[in-house]
């Protein structure tokens, strides 16, 4: 297939200015993806698009339940606040209030 870039589980951003951390959770339109490692400004870095993750920042103080669907903030925090947010997915497991990661079952949502 001469059409074919990848299988859609990724896509390639360049850095911006202020670089990319490696698991961070960045929005790009409506797009939401977790980045593979830590780049500086310029450089080209994978954006996951799809994937179970653990260890993510989440806003608090915040509860979820697993499978409740979440959302990611312009900070790069799970919510389940849909208001002013990005859909992204489904907690991956319970996670409590006092929590400061939880886990993202990554999907993207239109």
């Amino acid at each position: 297939m001469k059409t074919a870039v990848n299988s859609g589980s990724s896509i390639q951003l360049t850095a911006p200015a202020e670089g990319y951390t490696a698991d961070q959770i960045v929005t790009v339109g409506k797009l939401v993806g977790v980045v593979q490692e830590t780049v500086v400004q310029g450089e080209i870095v994978t954006l996951h698009l799809q994937g179970a993750y653990n260890g993510l920042p989440k806003a608090t103080p915040q509860s979820w339940t697993q499978g409740v669907k979440l959302y990611a903030t312009a900070d790069g925090e799970l919510t389940t606040t849909a208001s002013g947010n990005t859909a992204c997915g489904y907690a991956l497991e319970a996670a409590d209030s006092a929590a400061e990661t939880g886990g993202l079952l990554l999907r993207q949502i239109a």
